[in-house]
């Protein structure tokens, strides 16, 4: 044996990754989320997503059994005005989706954890959706964002 130790391992389950961000209480979630969003989206007057982009947002929040009219407001939000992406998430934080806010919730607590473990950068929300797999890590439980 030469003596060297084997490397140690870095980080924990790969699908457990800690949040860029702090989760805040819930009822500072708004208001962390428009701060942030307006800091890291400054520079932009409506979002920057191609349909690609708005169907992996739409898929996500289906899987976790949204309203049909949910789905509707999401696909209007975000490829009519355009909203940026923290403006619409604080807007559903808000009751954007409070058609039936109790079978929306798992889908909103998804959306907003992605958001914070990226730090609130779209094009890294967007590759988190595709890549995480929330059926299995449910760390997204944590969020709270019904009062």
């Amino acid at each position: 044996m030469s003596g060297k130790q084997p490397p140690k391992k870095i980080g924990g389950n790969k699908m457990e990754q800690k949040s860029k961000f702090e989760i805040p209480k819930k009822d500072d979630l708004w208001n962390f989320v428009v701060t942030k969003g307006r800091e890291i989206e400054s520079g932009y007057q409506a979002n920057k997503f191609d349909k690609d982009d708005v169907t992996t947002i739409i898929a996500t929040i289906d899987f976790f059994n949204a309203t049909p009219i949910w789905l509707k407001q999401t696909y209007y939000d975000l490829t009519i005005p355009k909203y940026r992406l923290f403006d619409w998430l604080g807007m559903c934080i808000m009751s954007r989706n409070d058609d039936d806010r109790k079978q929306n919730e798992n889908g909103l607590k998804v959306l907003v954890y992605s958001w914070l473990k990226v730090g609130g950068n779209p094009k890294l929300f967007i590759a988190d959706l595709r890549q995480s797999d929330y059926e299995v890590d449910e760390s997204w439980k944590k969020v709270e964002v019904t009062s």
